[in-house]
């Protein structure tokens, strides 16, 4: 923008200017700005600014199609400060933000990584106060409307030709050397079919309402609407040849849509159930993995901490509860969960800065966390403090839950690696002369194959093979991810038909764990790629716990791992937020078939009508389901085979993508019930600390019938000092529970509030409580919740006689 200017690079700009008012009055005035944009490459994905007052108010952004800056507005309103002399000073922020995609759309470049002193090629060209003339863009906007129009009619259709003939008229009418003379006539040429009434058209259920919504504006950057938009819309607002159309808001068009087809037309309401399936964005799920473990991580941690701060307020009448910190942790949370950073589709930069976020606020949650329980311990004789310990918000086994526990068997932190015991002193393992190693635990009996893979996995209760024949857990395949487009976002069909074993693989070495459990310890390598999975069976556990580290130096390839099942299912089930969605494993239409690969939070489960086995992990987030169907010498071979998506390497946005070393824990469940998969999945994601004290909970929810989980206990944002529990229908039934508080909340009261905590409550969702109304406080002790499929409810505890203190103490109103 000037010499010396930086990709990157921040340029500021006083502009002083003077407008002679008599000469402009009845016209807009505008400071008109061009950065140096590079119009050719569209209006977003390149510099832009943003213009101030002195006082250092904002104005408004400034784009390549959106460069006018207000100065005084047509009624002769200064939208900047003049002096007496018209004269105004404004700056401009001026961002160099380099063109990151070339002419060869997502091909590889290093212009992410940080502003490191490179020049920028922008050159500011143009700083000039313009007057707005409003007839002749009016004018131009007619023309537009009539131009655009013909060339979506037909040449059969009369309309074509009356717009055909008022633009010849009005075109032979206007002569740039007379502008002022011959504009208003030329446009009175075009007023005629400007204002033929529209007439109906929709394309969806027509039959039964009206009514569409059109989304406007430049995205990506680009600014947003432009007066050229809200001219075209203006126009078209009731226009012979289309739509009749408003400006509006989403709520207005539902409004209108809900009255049309579900009041109007209660039997004919055309209803979608199921996924909206977002497609191009498959690999998202799996782009920039280590800053999605620390999403999880944290995410996890932040429970557990908002829990351990919760409980010191209401135990420690001189705790003082960290809000101001926490909602800062939360936001920087919820800011590296916007796209594209989550999605892992940003430049090299900010996924950077995503994981040096996650590092500092993890370590301070942890600190937080230790604060709180010392709280605790030192206001509570009773609260033992436990090493190494977890707090698992919902478990199989009645009354576990919300417990400080040494960590559970199977979490992240576990001892995994073991203790480099010998194998023969293992009371699990044992290795047989062919190279084979059994793993045994009366309940589950493994077999580990001399190059590393699970050839069998056998559930003792029952006798049930999960393994099919010929086939092997944990073997690891990789994928070639060169997509024709969307490099960092998604991964195409045809990758799933280049899949190549990592075939270099073996047991190094067999180890008993710190509780007598066994580990199996597998090295793989093939080109780029080094992987160290420690396969471990513990005692009393029915699930086959995975730990993997891979030195992942590949480049346009895609790691998965194969986890084959010997059941037969249609439909697979994957766990979303507060709830899980079912997807076809057999691909029989194109939608089903555009699934292939998918969403996958804590956990993927496949059943047939007598058996469920499960995955559970700890930090990825993309799956693929595909049924086996394979004929063999000894006859068929059907089954389920999921593998997990490790790791990526797209080469744009970022071509250096995951390029290090990874960890990663996943869990193979057998006899896989939905509460065994949500324990499991719990237990697994739990966030481990050095030193936790036990204590009777804060809430606990015990289960009468049906899948109903407490997820989240906390204080209310309001400053009260009541608490919030977060509770949901987590498996597509109905649910009732009662509810238990700590003894320490005395005669606590239990209400209903939004999700956003206030007493607000949609009439059209159905109530938490099984009886009465849900706003009304009762004695939280015992109260009866009872949940739908899938519903998450909000309820707010009080130790007020009204059940609510707003007083802003917040160890008050629960003590």
């Amino acid at each position: 923008m000037v010499p010396g200017g930086t990709i990157w690079g921040t340029t500021w700009f006083e502009v002083r200017g003077r407008i002679d008012r008599e000469s402009v009055k009845g016209r807009a005035v505008e400071l008109v700005v061009d950065l140096g944009w590079k119009r050719h490459r569209g209006p977003g994905f390149q510099a832009e600014g943003l213009c101030y007052r002195p006082d250092g108010s904002v104005i408004k952004a400034v784009n390549p199609d959106n460069c006018w800056i207000p100065l005084i507005d047509a009624n002769g309103v200064a939208k900047v400060e003049l002096d007496d002399a018209g004269r105004f000073t404004v700056y401009v922020e001026a961002a160099s933000n380099p063109l990151v995609e070339a002419d060869l759309p997502f091909a590889p470049m290093n212009l992410g990584e940080r502003a490191d002193g490179r020049p920028s090629d922008y050159v500011l060209t143009t700083m000039d106060v313009c007057a707005f003339n409003q007839n002749v863009f009016d004018y131009l906007m007619d023309l537009e409307t009539v131009t655009s129009l013909m060339r979506e009619l037909k040449d059969d259709d009369p309309r074509y030709w009356q717009l055909a003939k008022a633009l010849q008229r009005s075109l032979n009418t206007y002569d740039e050397r007379d502008i002022a003379g011959t504009l208003e006539p030329a446009k009175e040429k075009l007023a005629g079919v400007l204002s033929e009434p529209a007439y109906s058209s929709v394309i969806h259920d027509k039959d039964l309402s009206r009514n569409a919504i059109l989304l406007y504006g430049y995205s990506d950057g680009g600014g947003g609407p432009t007066r050229e938009m809200v001219a075209r819309i203006r126009r078209d607002h009731d226009l012979a040849g289309t739509p009749s159309i408003d400006f509006g808001t989403p709520d207005e068009l539902f409004d209108r849509v809900r009255h049309d087809i579900v009041d109007e037309a209660p039997d004919e309401t055309p209803v979608f159930k199921g996924e909206l399936y977002l497609e191009l964005h498959r690999a998202t799920l799996t782009s920039q993995q280590e800053m999605k473990r620390g999403c999880r991580r944290e995410e996890n941690l932040l429970r557990t901490t908002e829990y351990l701060c919760a409980a010191a307020s209401v135990f420690n009448p001189e705790y003082r509860y960290p809000r101001e910190e926490l909602d800062g942790i939360w936001k920087t949370l919820l800011l590296n969960q916007f796209h594209d950073i989550l999605p892992g589709s940003a430049i090299a930069w900010v996924h950077r800065q995503a994981r040096a976020d996650y590092v500092r606020d993890i370590a301070r949650l942890r600190d937080i966390a230790a604060e709180a329980g010392a709280s605790i311990a030192s206001a509570r004789d009773d609260a033992d403090m436990r090493s190494n310990a977890a707090i698992v918000p919902y478990t199989a086994k009645n009354g576990d839950s919300w417990i400080a526990r040494t960590a559970a068997v199977g979490t992240q932190d576990d001892d995994a690696n073991g203790t480099d015991a010998v194998a023969d002193e293992s009371t699990i393992a044992t290795t047989c002369d062919d190279g084979r190693i059994i793993l045994d635990n009366g309940l589950l009996r493994a077999i580990i194959a001399p190059d590393g893979t699970v050839r069998s996995l056998i559930d003792l209760d029952n006798g049930h093979e999960l393994v099919p024949d010929g086939s092997g857990i944990g073997h690891y395949e990789l994928l070639r991810d060169e997509p024709y487009e969307w490099d960092a976002w998604d991964i195409q069909r045809d990758a799933f038909l280049s899949a190549e074993g990592i075939d270099d693989s073996h047991v190094e070495r067999v180890t008993e764990t710190k509780r007598g459990g066994a580990t199996v310890h597998v090295s793989s390598t093939t080109d780029g790629v080094s992987i160290n999975t420690c396969i471990t069976l513990r005692l009393k556990s029915k699930s086959l716990e995975f730990r993997t580290k891979v030195d992942w130096r590949a480049s346009e390839r895609f790691l998965k791992v194969d986890i084959p099942m010997a059941i037969q299912a249609d439909r697979a089930q994957y766990e979303c937020q507060y709830g899980m969605v079912e997807r076809p494993i057999q691909k029989n239409t194109r939608s089903d078939e555009a699934k292939y690969e998918s969403c996958t939070h804590r956990f993927v489960r496949v059943a047939d009508a007598g058996y469920a086995a499960a995955v559970v992990n700890a930090s990825t987030y993309g799956s693929d389901v595909s049924p086996i169907h394979r004929n063999t010498a000894s006859g068929p071979v059907r089954g389920t085979m999921i593998r997990l998506s490790l790791l990526s390497s797209p080469l744009y946005p970022d071509p250096n993508t995951d390029k290090g070393v990874h960890e990663f824990a996943w869990n193979v469940v057998a006899d896989a019930s939905m509460p065994a998969v949500l324990d499991e999945a719990n237990r697994l994601n739990a966030a481990v600390l050095p030193a936790v004290p036990a204590f009777d909970p804060l809430a606990q929810l015990n289960p009468v019938d049906g899948v109903m989980v407490l997820d989240w206990v906390k204080l209310a944002d309001d400053g009260s000092g009541d608490l919030i529990l977060r509770v949901y229908e987590a498996v597509g039934g109905e649910a009732h529970a009662r509810l238990a508080v700590n003894a320490a909340l005395g005669k606590a009261t239990v209400r209903e509030c939004s999700i956003m905590e206030d007493a607000r409550l949609d009439a059209e969702l159905p109530a938490a409580f099984a009886d009465g109304d849900p706003s009304v406080a009762r004695t939280a002790q015992g109260a009866m919740l009872s949940l739908h499929p899938f519903q998450l409810a909000t309820l707010r505890v009080s130790c007020g006689s009204d059940g609510g203190n707003t007083d802003g103490n917040e160890s008050r109103s629960l003590r």
